[in-house]
């Protein structure tokens, strides 16, 4: 709970809390409009010269989704840059302060959360392949491109964890000063910033309703971790699956990937959404904490059987 606790050093007053989020905020704000402006330049100057040239490389068919991923990462990391500033000129804090409560950064969670969760992901892929409404759309060509862009992918989950499950997390205790309302707020306003990432409603609805239950696991994993480091890898890991391994057929923002696979599989229920998502994410919290549970009862169960010795 330490993590949570942060929020009280330096400057705290509710209109350098709007001014950072007017600023940062992943959505419509100042740095976003600048880093997507800048991306797009980039992206049209390379298909006018493209064009001019009379070249029509493979990579040509998937350009817009390529421009999508790499500026969406590329301005997260602008306005992680942004955030920086924001904390230490307008908040007077440590940026350190919005990623861990520890003396230093523990780099190995990042890596730890990475591979429990894609590894699940991969789980669950090799009992899916049967299924015939998982294409292979691997493209030789393009995709070692993929991979490459994908890589940027860290800076995207990276700020998302450290703004949600970090700053604005941090920001509703402070003024709410209840945990659990903190971490189903911050998690509600998350998933609705996912809406519209699905070309369906109900695509859209499921989005919602996984990205709120996996919100409500990483807060809950940050906190108790003291945190954020943990968080970033599941997200990375999350998000690059989704551009490398498997992408959704009905997604606004994957489909156009050049991924392993193809899932153009009718999107399920609501409910039947509700129980994959919580059995995914409940087993992912289970294998993140449990460990770290049984060290603590281990510890204790020891000093017991010390005094009990003594006795």
């Amino acid at each position: 709970m330490k993590f949570l606790q942060l929020a009280k050093e330096g400057k705290n007053n509710w209109w350098r809390y709007l001014l950072t989020i007017i600023l940062t905020n992943p959505g419509i704000s100042i740095g976003t409009i600048i880093g997507l402006l800048s991306i797009y330049i980039l992206f049209d100057i390379t298909s006018l010269l493209f064009n001019l040239a009379g070249l029509h490389p493979p990579i040509g068919r998937f350009l817009q989704g390529f421009a999508d991923l790499l500026s969406y990462n590329i301005t997260s990391a602008f306005l992680m840059l942004l955030l920086f500033f924001c904390m230490v000129s307008i908040h007077r804090r440590d940026f350190k302060s919005v990623l861990t409560a520890h003396e230093r950064i523990k780099w190995y969670r990042i890596l730890k959360g990475f591979v429990v969760w894609f590894s699940m992901l991969l789980i669950f892929l090799i009992f899916s392949l049967p299924d015939p409404n998982l294409k292979f759309t691997f493209d030789g060509a393009v995709y070692p491109l993929l991979f490459i862009i994908s890589l940027t992918i860290f800076f995207q989950a990276g700020f998302e964890e450290i703004f949600f499950r970090g700053y604005i997390l941090q920001a509703l205790n402070l003024f709410l000063k209840k945990p659990p309302l903190a971490v189903l707020i911050s998690s509600i306003i998350f998933a609705i910033g996912h809406w519209g990432n699905q070309l369906t409603f109900v695509g859209n609805l499921n989005i919602f309703i996984d990205t709120f239950i996996f919100a409500i696991v990483v807060a809950v994993i940050t906190v108790l971790e003291d945190g954020v480091e943990t968080a970033i890898g599941i997200h990375t890991a999350n998000n690059m699956f989704c551009a490398l391994v498997v992408n959704d057929g009905t997604s606004s923002f994957y489909k156009p990937l050049p991924s392993l696979f193809t899932d153009f599989s009718i999107p399920p229920s609501p409910i039947e959404q509700l129980y994959y998502s919580i059995l995914m994410n409940g087993i992912l919290l289970a294998i993140i904490i449990l460990p770290q549970k049984l060290n603590v009862l281990k510890k204790i169960t020891l000093k017991m059987r010390m005094i009990l010795w003594k006795r």
